[in-house]
């Protein structure tokens, strides 16, 4: 069995850019795990290194291109164009929520520059993040994202990155 899937896993990264030949979901899953230990081990020896963030980064890098040719191979339902636009919509309505947020709790004027950091992270980081959370939720389902799991999606990524954003309010006021 795992002979099997060591020989899916090398025969995929023989064909990485036969885009045309799709694969299954869980040799798809494998490859994205078997990626990921790799990264995890890489950070572990890049922690010994001097050029530490270099690792870091071209290991993301590394790690990111693999999901993504994969998520490419594998029979992951796609995400439409119009279902594309209600994700983006979404992530910027959850970014603008937090920071509606962190107006609604903090005197600006004493926080000085930490304001502005947490103001960065809602504007620009959680959309990033929850973009990215609902596709990589995406690579485990077997149909197409229906409207009801995108709220549902929404409203726990909501509930997520208030409570973060709270988190840091509190340790910037406190």
């Amino acid at each position: 069995m795992i002979k099997e899937y060591m020989k899916e896993y090398v025969d995929l990264w023989k064909s990485i850019f036969d885009v045309v030949k799709p694969i299954a979901k869980k040799y798809f899953i494998l490859f994205a795990a078997i990626n990921f230990l790799c990264v995890l081990i890489i950070y572990q020896i890049a922690e010994f290194s001097e050029n530490k963030n270099l690792i870091i980064t071209i290991t993301n890098f590394f790690f990111f291109l693999t999901f993504m040719f994969g998520a490419i191979k594998s029979k992951i339902p796609k995400i439409t164009r119009k279902i594309f636009g209600r994700i983006l919509l979404a992530a910027i309505l959850i970014g603008f929520l937090n920071a509606l947020q962190v107006f609604g709790n903090i005197d600006i004027d004493n926080q000085g520059y930490g304001i502005v950091l947490i103001m960065l992270v809602c504007i620009i980081v959680y959309p990033i993040f929850v973009t990215i959370s609902i596709l990589i939720f995406n690579v485990f389902k077997k149909d197409q994202i229906s409207n009801l799991e995108l709220v549902i999606y929404f409203v726990i990524l909501l509930c997520i990155t208030m409570m973060v954003t709270q988190l840091n309010i509190d340790d910037f006021s406190g």
